[in-house]
């Protein structure tokens, strides 16, 4: 651009008839506003719920694994940092106050064996009425019943992370939890070790494994068809925690609920107070 205009600069001082050239204008450079990815969208809860239904379906009625999208997972995480008690609320909202059923459950045990005439699955099954106040609505998978905690899902001090959810529904892994410094995940445990019309309990790896003799039948050989309740096992955590975010959701945004009343799963009145008059 300079040399064109030297070169027209010389050719009117020499009085020569110069053509009139038209320089193009430049044009400004464009720029270009990032937009992150978490401001792209807002919360949809219109769709989560809709989403919340539709697995609910078909993990009771169709009894398959649903296709979980990945803009579900994305909405949840979404939810959580719009509203940072929507984990209070599928947590437990009195989280460090929780009762840890899986240690109730095991002390349940110990003492119900010991009683004379008292048969080890009769002793499970009382072991797990005796724990009912703290377990939410049982969850129902194929002939098998689950049971799960109302609140205290994770233990005490543990970092409460979308991870467990994400990778639930994403990698159809168990929930995860830190206990003595290390990750671990839930363990299911068969009250009576049968495979079919079995009562199934969440409880925490450290009680499934050390209080092992008391919680199991002694010589009892395990009926269960590992490879059928490792894809069952998942089902039912999910459809607990899509249970949960279903009545999360619902409180955040009750003008969506447009259904029948729900009676969520909440603690009963003076639960904490419940352990001290078990009689075990």
């Amino acid at each position: 651009m300079l040399f064109l205009f030297l070169i027209i600069s010389q050719l009117m001082a020499m009085d020569v008839d110069v053509p009139e050239v038209k320089i193009p204008e430049i044009s400004p450079r464009k720029t270009i506003h990032k937009r992150s990815h978490d401001d792209s969208f807002e919360v949809d809860y219109k769709y989560i719920l809709e989403c919340c239904k539709s697995y609910q379906s078909e993990l009771k009625e169709k009894e398959i694994q649903p296709k979980y999208s990945n803009f579900f997972t994305y909405q949840i995480s979404k939810l959580i940092k719009k509203h940072p008690n929507f984990l209070e609320i599928i947590y437990g909202e009195n989280f460090s106050n929780s009762i840890d059923h899986s240690i109730l459950f095991s002390q349940s045990a110990k003492k119900r064996k010991l009683k004379e005439g008292e048969i080890p699955n009769v002793a499970f099954k009382n072991s797990l009425d005796d724990i009912k106040p703290f377990l939410a609505t049982p969850t129902k998978i194929g002939t098998n019943t689950y049971h799960f905690p109302i609140e205290g899902i994770l233990p005490e001090g543990t970092p409460r992370r979308i991870e467990s959810l994400i990778r639930l529904f994403a990698e159809f892994k168990m929930p995860i939890y830190v206990a003595k410094g290390e990750v671990t995940s839930y363990n299911l445990h068969h009250l009576c070790q049968r495979d079919q019309n079995e009562d199934i309990l969440l409880l925490s790896k450290e009680v499934h494994q050390k209080d092992s003799g008391a919680i199991h039948t002694s010589g009892k050989v395990s009926e269960i068809n590992r490879a059928a309740f490792k894809e069952q096992k998942i089902r039912a955590v999910q459809l607990y925690f899509l249970r949960k975010i279903e009545q999360a959701v619902k409180k955040l945004a009750p003008s969506l609920d447009t259904d029948e009343a729900m009676v969520a799963d909440a603690p009963q009145a003076g639960s904490s107070s419940v352990v001290s008059k078990l009689s075990f």
